[in-house]
């Protein structure tokens, strides 16, 4: 009796196929860059497939993956982490304290108030051979409100290790760059976020002020007649909502402009 082959899924194979080749010195990809961050002390999750899907390890027992993206071919991650209905059960007050502690802050954040976290990662090559690697993470309530960035990773894998280099990659965001004004007022610092969105295609990072947050202190007309008068003025001088990040292969960086 002719015994039928197995066939092993696609995604496991080139992760396999992969893992080798950066192990032995080969040409690695967006999976295996991110798990050799990780596991070279990255606090993030792991990247696994089984059960014929990806998925992260160690899971978070009270939340889910709703979501997961991975693109190979355009070096890009993302996965989404939301609660799940009923799963957390010693904190049924929304309050993140009365979670077990062995819940990443984050995840207590978002859960506390309903929401979800996104994790982005992509992959960025410089024309000399230099590799990048960035890692988004940030949080929101519904797709239009936010709760800001969680953390920001900016990574160049040189002597086989991840080390840090954001403030190489990346130019300087400030509210000057969405109003015109040089600073925020402090009645509106404290209120406000940015969000970085990683590309899935091509190289541009878009950056997005978040005001969500100060518009709800607003709406809650609890702030003194000065500070209500500094956020409105403020929100009413907002001339746009985004800057793009352009990617430059020469220099291995961002500019706020097109620097080819």
């Amino acid at each position: 009796m002719m015994m039928k082959k197995k066939l092993f899924p696609m995604p496991l194979i080139v992760f396999l196929f992969c893992s080798y080749m950066s192990i032995h010195g080969g040409p690695g990809n967006i999976i295996t860059y991110y798990n050799s961050y990780i596991e070279k002390g990255g606090s993030l999750p792991r990247l696994i497939y089984q059960g014929g899907k990806w998925t992260v390890m160690p899971e978070v027992p009270s939340f889910k993956i709703s979501a997961f993206t991975v693109d190979i071919e355009n070096g890009f991650i993302e996965y989404t982490q939301m609660p799940r209905i009923g799963g957390v059960k010693s904190g049924d007050d929304g309050n993140a304290d009365n979670m077990p502690p062995a819940i990443p802050w984050d995840l207590r954040n978002a859960w506390a108030i309903g929401g979800v976290l996104k994790t982005e990662a992509a992959q960025f090559n410089a024309s000399n051979g230099r590799i990048f690697l960035m890692i988004s993470r940030y949080g929101t309530v519904t797709p239009t409100k936010m709760l800001g960035q969680v953390r920001l990773e900016c990574l160049e894998h040189t002597e086989n290790r991840w080390v840090s280099n954001k403030k190489e990659m990346l130019p300087a965001i400030t509210c000057s760059q969405f109003t015109g004004r040089k600073e925020a007022p402090d009645a509106v610092t404290k209120y406000l976020a940015y969000t970085w969105r990683l590309p899935r295609h091509g190289t541009t990072i878009t950056v997005t002020m978040e005001t969500s947050h100060l518009q709800s202190v607003l709406d809650l007309n609890e702030s003194s007649r000065d500070e209500t008068a500094a956020m409105k003025n403020f929100l009413a001088s907002i001339q746009r909502r985004e800057v793009k990040l352009f990617w430059n292969e020469k220099d291995g960086k961002f500019f706020l402009e097109k620097n080819e």
